[in-house]
C-alpha cells in the first residue's frame, strides 16, 4: 500500500475538495483577509499613539479611529461569513469521505472484513474523517496565511529599524525552539492518551456487540477486570501530560519573558536616542508577539500535519482494499469434491432423541 506524506494527502483529499472549491476558496479568502487585517490593527494602533502623544493632531487621531472602527466591524462580519462556510464545509466535505468510506467498507472482500475491527471501522467513519477537514483547515489554509504573515511582519521591521528586525528574527525563532521542543512532550503525551482512548473505545464497542456471548461464556470479571486496566492506563498518560504541560508552560513563558525584557530593553535605549516613537515601539513589541506565535504556529501545524497525515493514510489503506466488485464474475469457482459426511460420523452435543 502506498505510503503518503503532506503533498500526496492533499493529492488523495482534492477529490473530494474539488465538489466544494467554491466554499474552499470562500473559506479562504476570509481567513487571508482575517490575517491582513491581523497585520494592520498594530500599525494603526502605532499611529493613533503617534498622533496624540507626537503630533498631538486630533483630526488625524479621529480619522485613524473611525477606519480602526470600520476594521474592526469588517472582522466581526467576516469571523460570521467564515464559519457559516465553515459549518458548511464540515457537514458536506466531511460526509463525502464518510460516505465513501462506509460504502467501500460494504464491499470489502470478507478475508478482509473479517479481520478489521468494529471499533477501529467506527472510529475510522466518525473520527478519522473529521480529521481530514482540520487537516485542509490548519494544516494547508493556515500554514500559507502564517507563512505570508511572517513575511509581511518581517519585511515591515526592517523598515522599522534593521537592527531590530535582526534581533527579532534571531530571539523569535530560539522563543519558538523551546516551545517546540517542550512541546513535543506535551504532543507525545497526547498522542499516548489519544490512541490509549481510541483502543478503549474500540474494545467498548466490541464487548456492547457481544455482550450476550459474553453473559453465556461468564466474562463478566475477566471483562470488568480489563476495563478497569484501560481506564489504569489513561489516567496515568492524563496525569504525566498534565504535569509535563505546567512544566513546559512555565519554562516556555520564562523564555518569553526574557526576549520581550531585552527587546524592551533595546528598544528603550533608540527612544532615548529619538530614533524610534512611542508608536514604533508599541508595533515592535506587538509585532514581536505575532512572530513568536505565527513561527509556534507554524512549527506546530507541521508537527499536526504528520499526526493527520497518518489518519489520513488509515482512510486512504481502506479505501484501497480489494473489493468483492473487483472479482469480475467470469472466472471458475473451483470447489473441492468431498464424500458426504456419513450420519453416523456426527456427533452432537446434545440430545438427538426426538423421541
Amino acid at each position: 500500500m502506498k505510503k503518503l506524506n503532506y503533498f500526496s494527502s492533499v493529492k488523495f483529499l482534492s477529490k473530494y475538495i474539488y465538489p466544494y472549491r467554491k466554499h474552499f476558496i470562500r473559506f479562504y479568502i476570509g481567513w487571508f483577509f482575517d490575517m491582513l487585517l491581523s497585520v494592520m490593527m498594530p500599525i494603526m494602533l502605532g499611529v493613533l499613539v503617534d498622533a496624540i502623544v507626537h503630533r498631538q493632531d486630533m483630526e488625524l487621531f479621529l480619522r485613524i479611529s473611525f477606519i480602526f472602527v470600520i476594521m474592526s466591524i469588517f472582522s466581526c462580519i467576516l469571523y460570521f461569513l467564515i464559519y457559516a462556510q465553515h459549518q458548511h464545509l464540515m457537514s458536506m466535505y466531511v460526509f463525502s469521505i464518510q460516505k465513501d468510506v462506509f460504502k467501500h467498507t460494504h464491499n470489502l472482500k470478507a478475508s478482509e472484513l473479517s479481520g478489521s475491527k468494529s471499533g477501529d471501522l467506527v472510529t475510522i467513519i466518525q473520527q478519522y474523517t473529521r480529521e481530514c477537514m482540520m487537516f485542509v483547515i490548519r494544516n494547508v489554509i493556515h500554514m500559507i496565511n502564517n507563512i505570508i504573515s511572517l513575511i509581511l511582519i518581517t519585511v515591515y521591521l526592517f523598515i522599522i529599524n534593521p537592527w531590530i528586525g535582526i534581533f527579532i528574527l534571531v530571539a523569535a525563532p530560539l522563543s519558538v525552539f523551546i516551545n517546540t521542543k517542550y512541546g513535543n512532550r506535551i504532543r507525545e503525551y497526547s498522542n499516548n492518551e489519544r490512541e490509549s482512548y481510541g483502543t478503549y473505545a474500540g474494545y467498548i464497542f466490541e464487548v456492547f456487540t457481544a455482550v450476550k456471548d459474553l453473559r453465556l461464556l461468564c466474562a463478566q470479571k475477566r471483562v470488568f477486570k480489563k476495563f478497569n486496566n484501560y481506564h489504569e492506563s489513561i489516567f496515568k498518560v492524563k496525569e504525566k501530560s498534565a504535569l509535563s504541560a505546567v512544566t513546559a508552560t512555565n519554562i516556555m513563558n520564562g523564555a518569553k519573558l526574557t526576549v520581550q525584557i531585552s527587546i524592551f530593553t533595546l528598544a528603550a535605549y533608540f527612544v532615548a536616542q529619538n530614533a524610534m516613537t512611542i508608536g514604533l515601539l508599541t508595533i515592535i513589541v506587538a509585532y514581536f508577539a505575532m512572530l513568536s506565535e505565527r513561527m509556534s504556529r507554524l512549527s506546530e501545524s507541521y508537527l499536526d500535519a504528520q499526526s493527520r497525515v497518518g489518519f489520513i493514510q488509515r482512510i486512504y489503506d481502506i479505501i484501497n482494499m480489494p473489493t468483492e466488485d473487483d472479482w469480475p464474475g467470469r472466472e471458475n469457482i473451483n470447489i473441492s469434491r468431498r464424500r458426504p459426511v456419513r450420519r453416523a460420523e456426527a456427533a452432537y452435543c446434545h440430545s438427538t432423541d426426538l423421541s
